[in-house]
């Protein structure tokens, strides 16, 4: 009897420690309903329900909003964690410090997969899908270029306090911490509000910023009651006064009247105890039966939970996970996009380079793999062959995902690089503009192809229709840089032409004495250049600019100094170089018989078959 005694408990403590270590494994479930995947440790049943709230709370927002757009070729990925530390293992660096709040949920956007985290051991489930609610506002309307900050805060401040029923919604429920601050604040005029952008002192500064913040929800929420308890629309028709070109302050006073009335309105407003939700007996039904339900890999699952690191500054973190996730699982082309996007991070070009061409050769039906690829080979110094790769990778990119408005602006890129097509190039600039107006990246783009085909007048009207959609000042003074350097360059086309005839004439009629030292001589004896090079791939190349040659009437040659060696490049006509600088703007005109000589450049060519050169220039891109 005592020597089976010790034998009993070894079983009873190793059936103990195996049930524990079983159970510190987490089972993941992953539910995927048409818009969302979510992925939960929790049960499939309690998975069902998060993708159905999600489901529901997508439709009611593009229900009520409209103009809410922003999710347009996104995928959303829930990672609904049981307990608090399977969230704390997830949520941003900044989150972790002592003193921080204790979020119940978390929206992590991005431009291709975006991220939400849920804790599922909060009591009630209005806290756990607040933040979400608020952050996902944003997102929707994160495309819309007209919206005034005080109204993107406000709707997301209102839409954070959603309750989702079987049958109705209750929205807008009241903000006591907002009404408390500013029953004791003075309120800020109605005029200077709906003026705040992001060069605003109450943008920035603490204590504006929170006045701000808390009168936008107030007056957005006052004017949404009015208008559901009289049945009138004038949010709606403040944003279609916005969205036709309308001046904030005359679409506001369009919409709702006498300013100065609205503002003794919202005192009144919040010195008062009336404020009321809105209820919708309104459903959106969904059939949680019908989404797909998988068990994951835990390598799987980890691939994705690295990425969600990767994305909220915990880089280390998601690079030891994601080695795991390799030695686990090989095949695992997740991992390779997580890795080669922080190697773009880091500027480490010929690593994400090779990252993401392990993840397409991995999964060729991942459009963001793609998309990376394709990007990390333009931004290179590839051969032909590997850029032809490039432009097909972007091209099933968006056969994948058509709604994805960043392969749309490489893929012009592309084009000009591999073909010199400017045309449809521009077509695809369009595009991406069309899906992402808010972008000014896409914009300046299309400006320059449009430089590349010779049309600065058109280039001046995108720029022109740029200014009057985006407002914020960052915009603002990249497209004023921008028309700047076109119109100096439509300066300089002229002068440089009266300096290359005045040139030649001098040196026709006895030499170039006279010349500042030190000048670009313009030479009618120069050697012949080659003829046009024949249409194909692009290349580039970077180096400094020396032995800058004007060639009459408009011929340019010069020798570019790179890590290669020295090469030769010609263009039959300067006038129609695409010239851009970075890092610098040039003072005065930009003309290439003064400016050229020691600079820095990167040169876009077509290769020519010339003992003489390497090829022929196309654009020029100057730096410091």
């Amino acid at each position: 009897m005592n020597l089976r005694k010790p034998l009993f408990t070894l079983l009873c403590v190793f059936v103990l420690t195996a049930s524990a270590a079983a159970e510190s494994v987490p089972h993941w479930t992953e539910v995927r309903s048409p818009h969302f995947t979510v992925i939960t440790d929790s049960s499939e049943k309690q998975g069902r329900h998060i993708a159905g709230q999600f489901e529901r709370m997508r439709a009611m927002f593009h229900d009520l909003l409209p103009y809410a757009t922003g999710d347009r070729g996104a995928e959303v990925t829930v990672l609904a964690l049981k307990n608090h530390k399977g969230f704390e293992a997830l949520e941003p660096a900044a989150y972790l410090r002592s003193g921080q709040l204790q979020l119940a949920g978390l929206f992590l956007p991005t431009n291709s997969r975006s991220y939400v985290l849920l804790r599922l051991d909060y009591s009630d489930e209005h806290h756990q899908y607040s933040t979400v609610y608020h952050e996902y506002t944003h997102f929707l309307m994160r495309k819309v270029e007209w919206l005034p900050l005080w109204l993107n805060e406000g709707l997301a401040e209102f839409y954070q306090n959603t309750d989702m029923y079987d049958k109705s919604v209750a929205l807008g429920q009241p903000s006591a911490d907002d009404i408390l601050y500013l029953r004791e604040q003075k309120l800020i005029p109605i005029e200077t509000l709906l003026l705040v952008d992001h060069s605003s002192p109450y943008y920035h500064d603490d204590q504006k910023g929170s006045i701000f913040y808390a009168e936008s929800w107030a007056l957005t929420h006052m004017i949404l009651m009015q208008d559901f308890a009289t049945h009138a629309h004038r949010l709606q028709a403040y944003a279609h006064g916005l969205s036709t070109g309308m001046e904030p302050i005359a679409a506001a006073q369009q919409a709702f009247g006498d300013l100065n009335q609205l503002g003794k309105q919202l005192d009144r407003y919040v010195s008062g105890g009336d404020f009321k939700m809105m209820s919708l007996a309104k459903s959106y039904p969904v059939d949680e039966a019908s989404f797909t339900v998988r068990q994951p890999s835990a390598a799987a699952v980890d691939a994705i939970r690295a990425d969600v690191l990767a994305h909220d500054d915990r880089e280390k973190e998601a690079q030891a996970l994601d080695e795991t996730v390799l030695r686990e699982d090989p095949s695992n082309a997740q991992v390779h996009v997580t890795l080669g996007s922080m190697a773009m991070q880091r500027n480490d070009q010929e690593e994400a380079h090779k990252q993401f061409a392990a993840a397409v050769a991995l999964d060729t039906n991942d459009a963001f793999a793609q998309y990376f690829y394709g990007v990390s080979t333009l931004g290179g110094e590839f051969g032909s062959g590997e850029m032809a790769k490039a432009e097909a990778s972007l091209r099933k990119s968006i056969a994948l995902n058509p709604a994805f408005a960043p392969a749309y602006d490489a893929l012009a890129h592309a084009l000009v690089i591999n073909h010199g097509d400017l045309a449809e190039a521009h077509r695809f600039n369009v595009q991406a503009v069309q899906l992402d107006p808010t972008d000014v990246a896409y914009r300046l783009n299309a400006v320059d192809v449009l430089m590349r085909d010779h049309q600065p007048q058109s280039a001046l009207a995108v720029l022109a229709a740029a200014k009057s959609a985006l407002k914020s000042p960052e915009a603002q003074e990249r497209l004023n840089a921008r028309e700047s350097a076109i119109q100096k360059y439509m300066a300089a086309r002229e002068s440089v032409a009266t300096h290359v005839e005045s040139a030649s004439a001098r040196e026709v009629s006895g030499g170039a004495d006279g010349l500042p030292h030190g000048e670009v001589v313009v030479t009618a004896a120069a050697p012949v250049l080659p003829p046009a090079a024949k249409p194909g791939p692009h290349k580039m190349l970077h180096g400094v600019m020396h032995n800058v040659a004007c060639l009459y009437p408009s011929g340019l040659s010069f020798e570019l100094d790179g890590t290669s060696g020295a090469h030769s490049f010609y263009s039959l006509d300067m006038f129609k170089l695409t010239l851009t600088t970075t890092n610098f703007r040039p003072e005065g005109d930009v003309d290439p018989c003064k400016l050229f000589n020691g600079m820095k450049a990167r040169v876009d060519y077509l290769p020519v078959e010339d003992k003489h050169y390497a090829g022929q220039v196309v654009a020029i891109e100057l730096t410091r």
